[in-house]
């Protein structure tokens, strides 16, 4: 799991693999602010999204990584173009009055003096782009100069020094009395490089301005917010969040932690002693599934229109297993005449969110008379399996519950790695479970309620989800993790021409499109939904 103390992601993290729990964390993604590391017992992995380094000091068995140099290209020049931005808006923020169409006079730019504190990636570039605008440009190198800054001649001074224990305070009251009375101060770079307090008195005694886009804390609703924004202008340390560095800063992260699971799964010891528990339920299983009349009903919307209208005491009644998936029991008291209600296997993908498999309710499953509920081993993003092992998104003291109440199945990792392999992703829970059960020697098998979310979700299926049933569909249709067009197409191969598979209408009808598309579904099933 993996917590985090910046939004950065917050578009492009799988929410089931976030939590907000420091001591379920076993990955960071490090924003700005310092953390604790005694908070997170389990973390081995921290990835710093910036360049800053002054809130990275773990121990050494912890592994950092950093954005790559691409990407670090990218802070550091739009971090210089903001910086500019900034001391442009300061020095002509506010020199004109449409009310009375007058202006305030002003020296031209050209004869302004600027001082760059700092001349590491980004002061080198601030230099580089002022130039041709400011012929005055003065910089203090922190790690060459002995003497220190000449504020006095500096019109303009900005901050690009790093957050050291010895920069903390690096402006305060003393030099800050060498500043011009109507200089300007411009700090995209670390809050405490400047005495909040000192700053604060001088702005109220002098005619001096300031624009920060980092601060002592964040979001900042300290005493300089006092200030109007002419006076103290502040922007939400944003200088170098760039849809570029963004994108390439996840891209980095994907890549390293990626790697890191690939190591941890390839290093991962083999437990013979579960596996030789896992294999001994498999073959339970089998002997459970072996010449059944079985059928596994999905989540689509279909099932709840008006041609299967009294197929659930069909269900009920005819066949010998009936098998549900993660959040199946939900629906069921609601359509029962179109879903029955008999269950003896239930497959979940165990991760107890709501916007997953839902929370394993042991005293339901009891209820509903639950026979076995089965799992699929964990894999990585791309499907890649190498032991049986569960995902550690997975509570074990779930898992322990139910080994203690019902028969437990997890699907081999062997034949969960070549569906995987087979569809080029990771596959669903429901249509991993329809090859599971044709790998138990099953007399027939009849699938239903499966449309690759072409259809909906059956009203109620994501009750208490973040969306709604269609919205929650179109995202699955569109997920490259499940790969819907994948899963579709090894369908058509692997299932339309199986003497053991039956298929309702609507998916013999799905698996006869030219292309799986939602429209040419819409055309081929709009009968259906007049009668919903």
């Amino acid at each position: 799991m993996i917590w985090t103390n910046t939004s950065l992601f917050d578009s492009l993290l799988p929410k089931e693999l976030v939590t907000t729990t420091p001591s379920k964390a076993t990955s960071i993604i490090l924003g700005a602010p310092p953390i604790d590391i005694k908070l997170f017992p389990n973390v081995k992995f921290v990835f710093r999204a910036g360049v800053g380094t002054d809130n990275v000091n773990f121990p050494s068995d912890i592994q950092v990584e950093f954005p790559s140099v691409k990407t670090k290209n990218y802070i550091y020049e739009e971090t210089a173009n903001f910086t500019c931005s900034l001391i442009f808006k300061m020095l002509y923020d506010g020199i004109g009055d449409l009310t009375s169409w007058s202006s305030t006079q002003r020296h031209v730019l050209t004869n302004k003096t600027l001082l760059i504190v700092g001349l590491g990636n980004i002061g080198q570039r601030v230099k580089h782009k002022m130039a041709p605008f400011i012929k005055n440009i003065l910089t203090y190198d922190i790690l060459n100069d002995d003497r220190p800054p000449d504020y006095s001649k500096a019109d303009i001074v900005t901050l690009h020094i790093p957050y050291t224990p010895q920069n903390k305070n690096f402006i305060n009251k003393e030099n800050l009395k060498r500043f011009k009375s109507d200089a300007i101060l411009i700090n995209t770079a670390r809050g405490p490089l400047v005495n909040e307090d000192d700053l604060y008195h001088h702005l109220k005694i002098t005619n001096m301005r300031a624009a920060f886009d980092a601060f002592w804390e964040e979001p900042y609703t300290g005493k300089l917010t006092e200030f109007k924004s002419d006076k103290f202008f502040m922007t939400p340390h944003i200088a170098s969040s760039s849809i570029e560095f963004i994108e390439g800063c996840y891209e980095d992260f994907k890549s390293h932690y990626l790697q890191k699971l690939k190591k941890q799964e390839e290093q991962a010891d083999k437990n013979p002693k579960l596996d030789r528990a896992i294999e001994d339920a498999a073959a339970s299983y089998s002997n459970f599934l072996k010449g059944k009349k079985v059928i596994i009903i999905g989540p689509a919307q279909y099932v709840t229109t008006k041609p299967f209208h009294g197929f659930g005491e069909k269900i009920d009644n005819e066949f010998d297993v009936v098998v549900r998936l993660n959040r199946g029991l939900d629906v069921i008291d609601k359509y029962k005449p179109y879903i029955g209600s008999k269950t003896d296997v239930f497959y979940n993908c165990l991760i107890e969110h709501k916007d997953n498999g839902g929370i394993i309710d042991i005293n339901r499953l009891k209820d509903h008379n639950i026979q076995w509920v089965c799992t699929i081993p964990h894999s990585d993003v791309k499907g890649n399996c190498h032991s049986n092992r569960l995902s550690p998104m997975v509570n074990s003291q779930t898992v322990t519950k139910i080994a203690n109440n019902f028969n437990f199945h997890v699907m081999d990792y062997r034949l969960y790695g070549e569906l995987n392999k087979g569809v080029a992703c990771r596959a669903n829970t429901g249509f991993a479970a329809i090859f599971d059960l044709l790998h138990r020697g099953v007399e027939s098998l009849y699938i239903t309620g499966f449309s690759f979310y072409l259809d909906n979700f059956t009203p109620g299926y994501k009750e208490g989800c973040t969306r709604d049933e269609e919205e929650f569909a179109k995202q699955c249709f569109a997920s490259k993790r499940h790969n819907q067009v994948n899963q579709w197409e090894y369908s058509r191969k692997h299932l339309k021409d199986n003497p053991k598979v039956i298929l309702d209408d609507v998916l013999t009808k799905i698996l006869n499109l030219k292309a799986l598309s939602r429209e040419e579904f819409n055309e081929k099933t709009q009968d259906l939904y007049s009668n919903v």
